[in-house]
């Protein structure tokens, strides 16, 4: 009975995620165009997330794909990372500690391994350029963490920067579900997500500075 008793509790403090299942999101920005599909399973070590994409960039066809581990606190464990496009394939793997994360990326010549320092934030993430995987997991993540400052790695470009939520929300997009809310994140480049509040699932996400939209279509 103890045993069966610890683990509803268990069971019970974990955060909130999107349900398993498969998500197809579509993303528009400056004439270009992609599709990425996510599937999402939990373990019993926490929560798994790949993605297939596939578009157009400046009429060059792309295609990348992506495996993201993260942790029962859903903070992130490992992500890796592959891209190809005009004759060109990149690997990218990115590996967390207690307070710091590691970057290694191949196909771009020689590089030395990137690191980012966890610095004032509480937590890393990921959000990887224009795939989507980064973003779907956010909502949870924000509210696992008490909407905290989040250090997030942007493997594609190399680099690591700090985002908060913000206050100020977009006009809500005509095609967003009624009951969804948004999520307004502070950066370099600033974006809103919209959620379904109980579920948890990303809908649709607005980059107004670089006009990206990611609608979810499935």
């Amino acid at each position: 009975m103890l045993g069966v008793l610890l683990s509803l509790a268990l069971a019970s403090s974990a955060p909130a995620t999107p349900p398993d299942g498969s998500y197809t999101y579509q993303t528009s920005a400056q004439g270009s165009t992609g599709s990425s599909a996510l599937v999402l399973t939990h373990a019993a070590s926490g929560l798994q997330v790949v993605e297939t994409a596939s578009g157009s960039i400046a009429g060059v066809s792309a295609t990348a794909s992506a495996t993201m581990m993260l942790n029962a606190d859903l903070s992130p464990a490992s992500y890796v990372g592959s891209y190809s496009g005009a004759g060109t394939n990149v690997q990218t793997t990115v590996t967390f500690g207690a307070n710091g994360a590691t970057e290694t990326m191949t196909g771009l010549g020689t590089a030395a391994p990137q690191t980012y320092a966890l610095g004032g934030a509480g937590h890393f993430a990921i959000v990887d350029g224009a795939l989507v995987s980064g973003f779907a997991i956010l909502p949870a993540q924000f509210a696992a963490w008490g909407n905290g400052s989040i250090q997030v790695v942007i493997p594609i470009y190399g680099r690591a920067e700090p985002i908060a939520v913000a206050l100020a929300t977009l006009p809500r997009p005509s095609a967003v579900p009624k009951n969804d809310v948004a999520l307004t994140v502070s950066g370099s480049i600033p974006f809103t997500e919209w959620y379904d509040p109980k579920t948890l699932v990303m809908d649709e996400v607005e980059v107004p500075s670089q006009s990206v939209t990611i609608t979810r279509i499935h």
